[in-house]
This record gives structure tokens, sequence and C-alpha cells, in this order.
């Protein structure tokens, strides 16, 4: 059974709350944190730090405090070996990229309510788990 406030965190949350592009986005982002209980992978801080490096530009000094600051206030989910399996049965049956679905396998894993991302069908029930984007007019916290 989902955790009622518990909500896994895609990477593009991180971004935006980073970001200095998209107030709005960026604002929203922030406000996640203090609404759940959040959760992230190491898949995620991953991504994130790809995506500070390759596209932000931002220097490894600045990603590093950025990744303490994101670890202080979420709990992370170790991605093992076997992990791959689930992430690739939620691919087999939803047709997501394997990236996705390795996303979508860990909120289920860990019994999320929520999966908050831009990239995924807002409102989408997965294995108990509601894919929710916060960045949606009609979006709502808790």
């Amino acid at each position: 059974m989902p955790d009622a406030n518990r909500a896994f965190i895609d990477t593009n949350i991180l971004i935006y709350a980073y970001s200095t592009n998209e107030r709005r986005k960026s604002d929203a982002a922030v406000r996640v944190f203090d609404e759940f209980d959040c959760l992230i992978s190491t898949q995620i801080i991953g991504e994130f730090c790809n995506v500070c490096l390759r596209k932000l530009r931002l220097p490894a000094a600045c990603i590093r405090a950025a990744v303490e600051e994101i670890l202080a206030v979420c709990d992370v989910f170790i991605v093992e070996e076997t992990f791959a399996y689930e992430a690739l049965d939620i691919q087999r049956r939803y047709g997501f990229s394997y990236y996705d679905s390795a996303v979508v396998a860990a909120a289920v894993k860990n019994h999320c309510a929520y999966l908050l991302s831009e990239d995924l069908q807002d409102g989408q029930i997965i294995g108990g788990t509601v894919v929710k984007n916060p960045f949606v007019p009609h979006f709502s916290f808790l």
C-alpha cells in the first residue's frame, strides 16, 4: 500500500529546482520538497549531475553542493543489479523507455503514492503509484 505523502522525484523536478530560466516551474519544483516525503534513486542523482554538467554547464563544485542539498531533503533508493528486471517488466508492459521504466519501478517498489514528473502521463496509475506533473495548472499540493 502506498505511503500517502511519499513522492518519488524525477530528474526534471530537480533540474527545475536549480534552474533560473523558468521561475514558475522553479518555484513549483522547490515547493515539492516542502510538501512531500521525497525519494530519489541513485539513477536520478546520476542523471541530475549529467544534465548539470552537459546542458547547464555548471561547475562540478556547484553540482556537488546541489547534490548535498538534495540528499539532505530526500531519501535515496540504491539501485541494485537485479532491479533491472523490475524496470524491464515495466518497460514491456507500458512501452516506456528503459530509464523512465526504472524511475516508475523505483517509485512502485518503494510504495510511493506519487511519482512527480513532467515526462509521463499526468494522472496515470501504475502499481498503485499516481503520476503527477507539478507544473500543470490543475496540480494541487497536499
